[in-house]
């Protein structure tokens, strides 16, 4: 029983350490869309895989949005068309 406690509460600490946002420099996603930002003009780079909401300028057009999730965080992205906005329900 011990034992199996023990894995859990790892996982689960690991699981929380995943979710912390770790700064520009060292986000996967954020460091993708700046290298890609070099090559292209690209206006929104919308992600959703790490589940930390954010809305970061990349540059004076280009933002990195992660639309977190919806179970802990209660966020979701809305394209109006011409803007993208970070919203919580």
């Amino acid at each position: 029983a011990f034992a199996i406690a023990n894995f859990c509460s790892n996982k689960s600490r690991a699981i929380v350490e995943e979710l912390e946002f770790k700064g520009e420099e060292n986000e996967f996603q954020v460091i993708f869309a700046k290298e890609k930002l070099k090559k292209e003009k690209i206006n929104y780079f919308v992600f959703g895989h790490r589940h930390i909401p954010n809305d970061i300028s990349l540059s004076e057009n280009s933002r990195y949005i992660n639309t977190g999730d919806w179970i802990v965080n209660n966020t979701y992205a809305v394209f109006d068309g011409s803007d993208v906005k970070l919203k919580r329900y």
